[in-house]
């Protein structure tokens, strides 16, 4: 990934909360960043806020087609963008409202919006032969990660009537040489399912999950057609 003062950034819905918020920090790293809004008043102060390399483009998200000259104008004024921040969304109404385009309000802009502005915009990583964008994980500082799990040994009778402890599953006695020797370690009679039976799910889930995919995406993609 580029240096981020090399890096060009969108973030819709950069004119308040997280959004603004965002933006003046990258624009304080030194990115070039594209502030989207629907206001130019609220555009223009925020622009003064954060300084930097900032510039201003105006669309309201809930009309499929200002969601295009969106896309259009930020193809046309940079060769290149890094990272889309899809941050603009709003809360669902009282009562059903339609979008321009005659879909449900907030599916439009919460979700349609979104989904149109990422599939133009892909074509500028594309032009450049850019790899899939990072998968961002949390991660957990090293004093907050969690430490081992102990189990307490259950105790069960034996032939003679004394209680002996019994391990819990998957637990290993420190004398024990090589491999664990009978069954795996989670398996047996309380304790997780075999990783055969747990890949033979998710052998029969894969193809459904990737027929959801197509279908979401073809719905998607004719709900969001000119």
């Amino acid at each position: 990934m580029r240096p981020i003062d090399q890096q060009t950034i969108l973030i819709t819905g950069a004119t308040d909360g997280l959004g603004r918020a965002l933006a003046a920090r990258l624009a304080a790293e030194g990115a070039t960043v594209l502030v989207h809004g629907r206001d130019d008043q609220r555009g223009k102060a925020t622009l003064q806020e954060i300084g930097g390399r900032a510039s201003w483009y105006r669309a309201d998200l809930s009309s499929l087609a200002e969601t295009r000259a969106l896309a259009e104008a930020v193809r046309a004024d940079h060769p290149r963008l890094d990272v889309l921040v899809n941050n603009a969304g709003i809360g669902g109404p009282d009562s059903w409202q339609a979008s321009a385009d005659g879909h449900e309000l907030t599916f439009a802009v919460n979700y349609l919006s979104g989904y149109l502005l990422t599939r133009l915009l892909l074509r500028l990583r594309r032009r450049h032969a850019h790899p899939p964008l990072p998968e961002l994980r949390g991660v957990l500082p090293e004093q907050a990660r969690p430490g081992p799990v102990h189990h307490r040994p259950r105790r069960r009778a034996g032939r003679d009537g004394r209680h002996r402890e019994r391990p819990a599953p998957g637990h290993v006695h420190a004398d024990q040489d090589g491999p664990v020797a009978g069954q795996h370690a989670g398996g047996g009679r309380g304790g997780d399912a075999s990783p055969r039976r747990r890949s033979g799910t998710g052998r029969r889930l894969r193809p459904l999950l990737r027929r959801a995919r197509a279908r979401l995406r073809a719905l998607s993609d004719d709900l969001t057609s000119p």
